[in-house]
């Protein structure tokens, strides 16, 4: 099974839910390539090997998929015609392309271009990485394409569609929409043979055959739903994953003396209907407001809402608004915890927890760029792939509505770019990624409120993360500005965040936002606190506990296994007040602050 990350952009509201998740409606043909090319799906559109050789897939098992040396070798399948008889196909494949070349990934041959299939990644047009996606006449609305797609090596998940009733024709990578445009063509003569791994374009002389690996290709009579299409990407196909998760933002800064909204993102990413529970811990610093929707249960400094049928691909946000008291002094660490349950059973129950680290400060330009962690990153954060968090905050202080929002910047050439992975957002919005990979957020239709007749609605944000590249070293530095276009005036700038890659010293404090150790429940009552250690070995651990005097109150020697982790930690001899733990791990000293009330 396919096991890879599997984001949504989000909506603003309570619950948003896909469509439902049915992989086997309208599948014409798979092929996994475990030892050949024959046709899995049960209608026998079995393929001919014509020089293509088996290797390795993208999980290290030999014999399951095929490499092709970009000169003769395609695989053929007959009756094209029978396989899809109308304007409707999604086709979804997984590519591991060796470069830049004039490749197609599938083709009909013969090639026209007035009557063309034509699917193909890191095309050379003109001497520039480029997208197609040719259904029809490619000269009249059925071409779809990207001059300028940025080429990564290793292994990417596409999906073409096309579709006449919906009247559009869309390219997926990687779980997201990536391109999309209306009026479509339809293809007049389907009986030809349809060339997986490319093949001779007739009408023109061009070698169009692909030179790299193809693996799981998929060809559906139905459109996919972006739904599905994650559960592809992810490799979710079984009918009880059970795997939610939570993440946990704020808009604006926290600010002495106004108010500041809590979001806590939750999602279903799992194939099964899942009823679950949302906590939200929020500093003893904060007074609550009120949330939206409300809560469905409140204590001190706590705040939780039921989840009830989630369907797969269905997420939502629970907002809360607080108010920080003007008596709180500037550079004061906030920290609020989100959680959601059930945890046991969960796939991946690593992402059921999520901490907020906050630092309050003081006036501030509302459009900015922020960057997590804060802190410089080690080599260590740099091999283990760890992403960096970018969060671009904006706000409308102009005098009227802005109909339209737009946020432009640009990936640092020293993170990987294919990568970018939307975790939530504010509004709806599409996003693309261009020329001199230039990332743009696209709010079209936002009428997003001016700050003088809705301050708290006039508010907007939007949250990816991006891994860096493996090969940097210390000294390498990361930088990332944002662009913000209200409407058709100039752009807002924001900041430059720089991130550096830096070596730490052997016990140098550090910060959870390094995103391998994790505290919850924060504020505890009437349960233990626990810790999440993502170990990159088996090693002993050192955990003390010390009140505000720092007088070590607990001490706690544990072997922890390479992996995800939990540490139960004692709180019950505890009076009530601020604790910290001081945590030796990974040979660096982390401090995490926790209330018990």
């Amino acid at each position: 099974m396919k096991a890879l990350t599997l984001n949504f952009i989000l909506l603003l509201s309570s619950t948003i839910a896909f469509s439902q998740i049915n992989l086997s409606a309208g599948l014409r043909a798979k092929y996994d390539f475990s030892g050949n090319a024959n046709d899995l799906s049960g209608n026998n559109f079995n393929g001919v090997n014509n020089g293509a050789t088996l290797t390795f897939d993208r999980f290290g098992n030999q014999n399951s998929a095929y490499a092709f040396d970009g000169i003769s070798a395609y695989i053929d399948v007959l009756n094209f015609a029978s396989m899809i008889p109308g304007t409707e196909m999604s086709l979804s494949i997984w590519v591991k392309a060796d470069g830049v070349k004039t490749q197609g990934l599938v083709i009909l041959e013969p090639d026209s271009l007035k009557d063309r299939f034509f699917a193909g990644v890191y095309y050379d047009h003109n001497g520039t990485s480029s997208t197609f996606w040719d259904f029809g006449d490619m000269t009249h609305f059925g071409r779809l394409g990207e001059v300028g797609t940025f080429f990564q090596p290793g292994w990417e998940h596409y999906v073409f569609i096309v579709s006449a009733a919906q009247n559009f024709m869309q390219v997926y990578r990687n779980g997201y929409l990536k391109l999309m445009k209306t009026n479509v063509s339809s293809i007049i003569n389907k009986n030809r043979s349809l060339n997986i791994g490319g093949g001779i374009a007739g009408a023109t002389p061009t070698n169009n055959f692909f030179q790299g690996t193809l693996d799981d290709i998929r060809i559906y009579d139905r459109v996919l739903n972006p739904t599905e299409i994650m559960c592809l990407y992810n490799g979710y196909e079984g009918s009880n994953i059970k795997d939610l998760r939570v993440f946990i933002t704020n808009h604006p800064n926290a600010r002495p003396g106004f108010n500041e909204n809590l979001y806590v993102t939750y999602q279903n990413v799992g194939t099964a209907t899942m009823n679950g529970y949302v906590e939200l811990n929020y500093d003893t610093n904060y007074n609550f407001i009120q949330a939206t929707p409300s809560q469905d249960s409140i204590a001190p400094h706590y705040l939780g809402w039921n989840v009830n049928n989630l369907p797969p691909g269905g997420q939502g946000v629970f907002t809360a608004e607080m108010y920080l008291p003007a008596s709180i002094s500037l550079g004061t660490q906030l920290q609020n915890t989100a959680k959601i349950y059930p945890i046991i059973g969960d796939t991946t129950d690593f992402d059921n927890f999520d901490t907020l680290n906050q630092i309050v400060v003081g006036g501030y330009d509302p459009n900015y760029l922020e960057v997590l962690p804060r802190t410089d990153i080690s080599p260590q954060f740099v091999t283990q792939g760890s992403p960096l968090y970018y969060i671009i905050h904006f706000q409308n202080t102009g005098t009227a509505s802005a109909i339209n929002v737009r946020t432009e910047n640009f990936i640092d050439t020293n993170l990987i770019v294919s990568s970018v992975e939307v975790i939530a957002s504010s509004h709806s919005n599409t996003f693309t990624i261009g020329n001199n990979n230039k990332l743009t957020f696209t709010f079209d239709g936002i009428n997003l409120p001016d700050s003088g007749s809705n301050q708290s609605a006039s508010n907007g944000f939007v949250i990816y993360k991006v891994k860096t590249k493996s090969n940097l070293v210390i000294g390498d530095s990361i930088k990332n500005t944002a662009s913000i276009y209200f409407d058709f005036n100039l752009p807002v700038i924001t900041n430059t965040t720089t991130t550096k890659v830096a070596l730490p010293s052997s016990l140098q404090q550090v910060h959870s936002l390094a995103q391998n150790l994790k505290l919850f429940p924060n504020p505890v009552s009437n349960s233990d606190i626990f810790l999440l250690l993502d170990s990159q070995h088996k090693q002993i651990i050192t955990i003390q506990t010390l009140d505000i005097n720092n007088k070590i109150i607990n001490e706690l020697t544990q072997t922890i296994q390479k992996g995800d982790n939990i540490v139960r930690i004692p709180t019950y001899k505890l009076s009530n007040g601020v604790y910290f733990l001081q945590c030796l791990f990974e040979g660096r000293i982390i401090n995490e602050k926790f209330v018990k009330q």
